[in-house]
């Protein structure tokens, strides 16, 4: 399926908007209805499926996991399938790699030359969890390791987790002033792992982070 910001394209009008006002400090250029509308896919203004949609997986990584911080990150794309007169420079395809020091890594791959459908699984030495249907969750022995011995038995559903509606929690906690599911440090954390991924696409170079120091570097 076509990448999400050809959804965003509109037929604007110049005399509706204040163009320079979208620019801020980009270089001024002749208004653009696409460039205005479909933002998305322009590197000016949006770095791509990475932040826009890998952001919202390495942070559920984070909460089922625990991890807080990848130690290292590797990413690679391009434009390979739509290639057309909006010129996106965006990459319709994109892999990324996060390796984390509890001892496991992450793989996120977007390709939008193929519209077969998304994937999502924890692969685990005792089994998987299947989370291909966010509705319905399966924690699965298939695959698993057999020189690990686990609890996992045959197919079972995911027991559910009683907590409040996400916007409930987030509108509860700024009355009350607890820390929501997702606290300032989970944003962060996963702010880290999507900019040492576009570090490393952009660079061409393995990016490493130091906790300690708070910092970002080939590595």
């Amino acid at each position: 399926e076509r990448p999400y910001w050809y959804g965003y394209v509109k037929d604007v009008k110049a005399e509706d908007v204040d163009f320079d006002e979208f620019l801020m400090d980009q270089p001024k250029r002749s208004f653009d209805p696409v460039l205005y509308s479909g933002w998305y896919g322009y590197r000016d203004f949006s770095d791509g499926p990475v932040p826009g949609l890998a952001s919202h997986f390495i942070d559920l990584v984070h909460y089922i996991t625990g991890a807080k911080f990848p130690t290292s990150s590797v990413c690679m794309g391009g434009t390979f399938t739509w290639k057309d007169e909006h010129n996106f420079t965006c990459p319709d395809h994109v892999q990324a790699l996060w390796t984390y020091p509890e001892g496991f890594m992450v793989s996120y791959s977007t390709n939008f030359g193929n519209g077969s459908g998304n994937s999502l699984k924890i692969f685990g030495d005792a089994g998987v969890i299947d989370m291909v249907n966010w509705n319905a969750p399966i924690l699965t022995a298939e695959g698993a390791n057999s020189k690990k011995k686990g609890p996992i038995r045959g197919r079972k559903p995911v027991e559910e987790v009683q907590r409040p509606d996400h916007f409930l929690d987030w509108l509860q906690c700024l009355r009350t002033r607890k820390t929501p599911n997702a606290s300032i440090d989970a944003g962060y954390q996963h702010a880290v792992a999507v900019i040492m991924a576009m570090k490393s696409y952009d660079t061409g170079l393995r990016m490493i982070y130091d906790a300690d120091k708070r910092e970002i570097r080939p590595g």
